[in-house]
């Protein structure tokens, strides 16, 4: 249990050293050929350390099926710490109660595991039909896999087809291994020395493509997704191949743990929504905007845009008041944003897109409009100010003083604040004349 707690904590230390000095390359940080060659050697290391402990845990005694879940738990834990830690991605909530979950059935897996027999024919197990079928299946998906992650090694590090072709691989050479590693204490002679040379070429080429995927996937992602799949196949090499089915007192919890481990992935990877992208694509199918046919709130919404635009462009042309319809359509536009961001079908890459495409045509210079949002609306921020005036009060500073006297006036304090309530309101200025959090720009704010 050592060995394989010891091992998966390794391997997630030496996935994440690549991670890490990849995801500061992008940052712009430059490292030299030397810097380069220390972090691949140091990941090539703590993952072969890893994989060496696990065989040994094998090797001693400990059943694939059991000492598999013991390294994949330490692994997950590791592999957040370590991504939390150096800051490669930030983690959820989603995605920490997804690990957690992952965790808690992998240690499942110890409990309800198969109690295997201390001596097991290994001739006799992989000479059965069934036995022989799964192993060239295990064959076969290594070598489609493979063929895979070379023709989409150029691709982005976030195309999902890319991650599942290096989750799959890396996934396929990891169970071959492990069973090899399996029959060291149970064969002798030259068959040993034959399973001994597979073994470190399957380590070898493992090693390599765990590495880049290290390098060129997302690692908060590859890893649970690498590990739950190297786990559903794990098991079914042990009812397939290693007659695991027998050692096993309850079967359907044994599989209700899989089913868990596979739902822990799914919501720790929230760009992979299956479900929600077919749910996405049946409703399009049968929505019709043009002729008002709409079968979610999106599409609703985006109808009641639609019109509150015509609204306005039709009092516009009889230059009339419009007060009202620039209500209607705020709320409308706002109701958009709201239901697009609850149910998925905006994404934050695409409101980010949209910020950006409103504050180009003024700059992306200081704004009255985006301090006062920053002030607020954005909780951190607000905390950040109440915590130290003196850097909100910098940040005013960079607008032009007519901007300055047209924002909500800043409580009164010196020094670092521990209370708000410590702090006075002294001015009055703002947009529109309007004091607090409710205050809006007035028609000649910077737009």
């Amino acid at each position: 249990v050592f060995f394989a707690a010891l091992g998966g904590s390794l391997s997630a230390t030496g996935a994440n050293v690549m991670a890490w000095s990849s995801e500061q390359k992008n940052k712009g940080r430059e490292w030299s050929r030397a810097q380069e060659i220390c972090f691949e050697l140091a990941c090539w290391v703590l993952n072969l350390t890893g994989i060496a402990l696990f065989a040994t845990s094998c090797a001693m005694g400990g059943a694939v099926a059991t000492v598999m879940p013991i390294q994949t738990g330490a692994n997950l834990l590791a592999n957040m710490f370590w991504q939390m830690y150096l800051r490669i991605k930030f983690y959820t909530k989603e995605m920490r109660i997804g690990t957690c979950v992952l965790i808690c059935a992998v240690a499942e897996l110890g409990e309800l595991g198969p109690k295997e027999p201390e001596h097991l024919d290994v001739e006799a197990l992989i000479s059965q039909p069934l036995a022989i079928f799964w192993i060239i299946l295990l064959v076969v998906g290594t070598g489609v896999s493979l063929a895979a992650c070379l023709t989409l090694f150029n691709e982005p590090k976030e195309s999902v087809h890319k991650l599942i072709s290096f989750t799959s691989f890396v996934s396929f050479t990891t169970v071959i291994g492990s069973s090899l590693s399996k029959c060291f204490g149970l064969v002798h002679g030259p068959l040993l020395f034959v399973l001994v040379g597979i073994y470190f070429i399957d380590g070898f080429v493992l090693m390599k493509f765990t590495v880049w995927a290290n390098k060129y996937c997302d690692v908060s992602i590859f890893i649970p997704a690498q590990l739950s799949s190297q786990l559903v196949i794990n098991m079914g090499t042990g009812f397939f191949v290693w007659g695991d089915g027998n050692y096993i007192d309850r079967p359907f919890s044994y599989m209700l743990v899989y089913v868990i481990s596979i739902l822990g992935v799914y919501l720790i990877s929230p760009e992979v929504d299956v479900m929600g992208r077919a749910l996405q694509q049946s409703r399009i199918r049968q929505t019709l905007l043009s002729n008002k046919v709409a079968v979610c709130d999106f599409g609703q919404g985006a109808l009641e845009l639609h019109e509150a635009w015509q609204k306005s462009s039709q009092v516009r042309a009889l230059q009339a008041a419009e007060e009202q319809v620039q209500v209607e359509c705020k709320e409308a536009f706002e109701k958009l944003l709201r239901v697009g961001t609850q149910t998925g079908v905006i994404s934050p890459r695409e409101l980010i897109g949209l910020s950006v495409r409103l504050l180009e045509p003024s700059g992306f210079g200081p704004s009255p409009q985006v301090v006062q949002w920053l002030e607020e609306d954005v909780a951190q921020y607000k905390a950040y100010g109440e915590r130290d005036p003196e850097f909100r009060k910098r940040i005013r500073e960079t607008l032009t003083p007519q901007d300055q006297t047209r924002l909500p006036a800043l409580p009164n304090c010196s020094g670092l604040a521990t209370d708000i309530d410590d702090c006075t309101t002294t001015a009055s200025g703002t947009f529109g004349g309007n004091l607090g959090g409710n205050s809006t720009l007035s028609s000649g704010g910077t737009q």
